[in-house]
């Protein structure tokens, strides 16, 4: 009877804790920088280094496909809980009744222990599958980042096709890039661009 309240009080305890939502973030702190010997080169030879930088957080912020990968993260999170907490209330309720049996000796001991066997079993499936399900759900956050980051970094190459930059920079607080003067910001027209880009590639599905 011990063993099947510790099981039974883990898993509804577990099944309290909301399931968390993976925002997607870039890692600033990844940045590659500008390497001193291009620096040192480029002010000794008198010329001006053909650099420019993306203000990250804000271009998440305002990036469509962004806003949709969320989106679509958020709907199938509510779902899983929706789904995980329907099945822990009708757990929660087979463990009532099997108490309610208990407390008033409607059980054998033989039947007692073997349902008690039988909900310590499907306390511990509920669990794994909440478990598989959830690292599901990470996964699935942490492949969307992935298309993101690599979404920007392809629409930057067509941006850049003419060679203008050498470097394009993200820049994020807190990050790498401790300073950039405002002249070097192409934040709007990337966001603007790749939008577009985005926006067209759904409407051509």
């Amino acid at each position: 009877m011990k063993r099947i309240n510790l099981i039974i009080n883990i898993v509804l305890a577990v099944a309290l804790g909301v399931l968390y939502f993976l925002h997607f973030q870039v890692d600033a702190g990844n940045t590659e920088p500008v390497k001193e010997s291009h620096v040192k080169a480029a002010v000794s030879n008198g010329t001006e280094i053909p650099i420019a930088y993306v203000q990250i957080d804000s271009l998440l912020n305002n990036m469509a496909m962004f806003a949709d990968l969320n989106d679509d993260l958020a709907a199938k999170q509510l779902k899983l809980e929706t789904s995980i907490g329907t099945q822990y209330q009708a757990f929660q309720k087979e463990v009532e009744d099997y108490q309610d049996k208990v407390n008033k000796g409607l059980l054998t001991r033989r039947e007692a222990q073997e349902l008690e066997a039988q909900l310590g079993l499907k306390g511990q499936e509920l669990e794994n599958q909440r478990n598989i399900s959830l690292n599901e759900l990470q996964e699935e956050g942490m492949v969307g980042q992935n298309k993101v980051i690599n979404y920007i970094m392809e629409y930057l190459k067509e941006y850049n096709s003419d060679n203008k930059f050498k470097y394009i920079f993200s820049y994020s607080f807190g990050g790498g890039l401790l300073y950039a003067s405002d002249a070097l910001d192409i934040t709007a027209e990337v966001m603007d661009g790749i939008n577009q880009k985005y926006a067209e590639e759904i409407s051509s599905k």
